[in-house]
């Protein structure tokens, strides 16, 4: 039985400034070129799958696996990065660049940051109000173009990164009593085109501005939480300001103009039971990942059947390669020169042709 999800209310705003550059983070910061020589070999060599993907603004490409830590393409050579080099955690969820440069890892079990030279773990320092230039407080939610969000050490706090800085935030939804605490880790958050953050648990979606807020869960989509029920993977809002949720067994939802209908459902893509068994060819179920592409065209990478393209009138799948032991899809990101890039569970990076996919990683 599914927990449904439930709002608290946002009992106050704190922000915890960390300083990037202290001398206490450069104390504790393990640059790679110190403590050993990272490995390198001519061709990407995890064998776990590969969870996250980010094109720097170097140019560098990076990878992010389910196991291994993370590995960087300079365009001649991959180098490994592993705990032993100051990374946070074995399991990469998410990579993102600020507007320095610098290249941000958010992993199981932490995150940190790479300056060039070596892994800067998250200090905190001292606890303050978020405040502007001017002094004057405002709200968090205020989200900018370069805002860098990421989830924070438990449930109950976001970390924002700010022009530089850090802020951890106050999580405006909290876990009920008697309820699961796993029900409420967060999967996902996405900044809405009109302000505020779109946060994502397994048991639902809520947007918050600092004022208002709007839930997705089984309660509002009135399902049964036991039949069917919601189990967020990944959220995004996209340039026409839809906004979409995929779901690990119930496929995609899709929010537009104040209405939640069930996408996959509406489209003949949803057959059988939500369970963990896999699904058949030609459904849209257990979808981790959601990307809009800079044509417009939404992408969806599906655990059981591969890429799924919406160009806004017709959904068309593209599997990944039928000779690999999974079709899952746990990323995918257009890179700084237009190639679409999906990062499987099949350990390999494999780029869109237009058809379908060359492994390229």
């Amino acid at each position: 039985m599914r927990m449904n999800f439930v709002l608290y209310g946002l009992t106050g705003v704190l922000a915890v400034v960390v300083s990037c550059m202290d001398k206490k983070s450069q104390d504790v910061a393990i640059s790679h070129t110190e403590s050993r020589q990272a490995e390198r070999f001519d061709t990407l060599t995890f064998t776990s799958g590969i969870r996250s993907i980010l094109h720097d603004q170097q140019g560098n490409y990076w990878f992010g696996s389910d196991q291994e830590g993370v590995a960087r393409y300079d365009g001649k050579s991959f180098t490994y990065f592993t705990t032993a080099d100051g990374l946070s955690g074995r399991q990469v969820i998410s990579i993102q660049d600020d507007q320095s440069g610098r290249v941000w890892f958010g992993t199981s079990t932490g995150l940190c940051f790479f300056d060039g030279k070596q892994f800067v773990p998250v200090v905190r320092t001292e606890e303050v109000f978020l405040t502007k230039a001017d002094s004057r407080q405002y709200s968090p939610w205020e989200t900018d173009t370069g805002d860098l969000w990421f989830p924070g050490a438990s449930n109950h706090e976001l970390i924002r990164i700010k022009s530089g800085e850090l802020f951890t935030v106050k999580n405006p939804f909290g876990i009920p009593e008697n309820k699961n605490p796993r029900d409420y880790g967060i999967t996902g958050l996405s900044k809405g085109r009109e302000g505020g953050l779109w946060i994502a648990s397994y048991s639902g979606v809520v947007h918050y501005d600092g004022v208002n807020t709007i839930r997705i869960d089984d309660e509002a989509m009135n399902y049964d939480g036991n039949e069917i029920y919601i189990h967020v993977r990944s959220i995004l809002e996209d340039s026409k300001g839809r906004f979409w949720i995929s779901n690990n067994g119930l496929g995609v939802l899709l929010r537009e103009k104040d209405s939640v209908i069930h996408f996959s459902s509406n489209l003949g893509l949803v057959r059988g039971e939500m369970s963990g068994a896999h699904s058949p060819e030609g459904t849209l179920m257990h979808v981790f990942a959601i990307r809009e592409d800079s044509q417009g065209n939404i992408w969806f990478g599906d655990r059981d059947t591969g890429a799924w393209r919406y160009d806004g009138k017709e959904m068309k799948n593209f599997p990944l390669n039928a000779a690999l032991k999974t079709q899952h899809i746990w990323d995918i990101r257009e890179d700084r020169e237009g190639n679409l890039l999906f990062a499987s569970g099949d350990r390999g990076v494999y780029m869109f042709t237009g058809n379908g996919f060359d492994r390229v990683f």
